[in-house]
């Protein structure tokens, strides 16, 4: 039998204790995460959390701030007076963690440096404030990343042994074709509401003509 889970929140009044991990047949991937969940008071209702996801933290700011200093001086640049570099300020939010410094081989340009940032901040910020939404798209990354295979871990029972002493075989696989994501350019952007649409039927000023066709009607003309 093939056993998926889900990610069960903490601090549910009605029922407690929960296991972190429930077998309940609905994962896509049967990846879950531990992430702001306390185990052995967890709960299957998100708004019964007593931890709240935030919005934005100090960990972002700095990471916002290494990007945005990478991109206009490099590295070991600084900006808006401040004494931190970009390279200090993915240090501070690794060490905050104990993890070690950046590697030497990633810092010695500006497009190293981007892509170590971009990576540091799908580690330190996933699942958090849509960042993922936001980055993919104001990097332009969509179209790599989105069409890259996705994969789950497919975990079967099988026979207790050396090889297998929990009884479980854990597989990396590739997902069934109508899980896979599709790309197109178009979803860079939202569609105007309908009744802003009702108002509005000439471009404004500064907006591309092909930006503002997808806007409309949320596909390529």
């Amino acid at each position: 039998d093939n056993i998926t889970y889900e990610y069960r929140a903490p601090y549910d009044s009605k029922v407690s204790p929960y296991q972190c991990l429930r077998s309940n047949h609905s994962s896509n991937t049967n990846y879950c995460w531990r992430k702001f969940c306390n185990e052995g008071n967890e709960t299957t209702i998100r708004r019964h959390s007593g931890i709240d996801i935030p919005v934005i933290r100090w960990a972002d700011v700095l990471l916002l701030y290494a990007e945005a200093v990478n991109e206009a001086y490099g590295p070991s640049g600084t900006a808006g007076g401040m004494k931190i570099t970009a390279l200090e300020a993915m240090n501070t939010v690794r060490a905050r963690v104990g993890m070690p410094p950046a590697r030497s081989e990633y810092i010695d340009s500006k497009d190293g440096f981007r892509d170590y940032i971009r990576n540091e901040r799908c580690v330190e910020l996933a699942y958090e404030s849509n960042h993922y939404w936001f980055d993919t798209r104001r990097w332009m990354t969509a179209p790599q990343l989105m069409s890259q295979t996705l994969y789950g871990m497919y975990i079967e029972k099988c026979t207790v042994s050396a090889e297998y002493p929990e009884g479980r075989k854990y597989i990396r696989r590739a997902l069934p074709d109508n899980r896979q994501s599709i790309w197109r350019d178009y979803m860079y952007v939202l569609p105007f509401p309908d009744n802003k649409l009702k108002r509005r039927t000439r471009k404004p000023k500064g907006v591309p003509d092909a930006v503002f066709q997808i806007a409309r009607v949320g596909k390529v003309h």
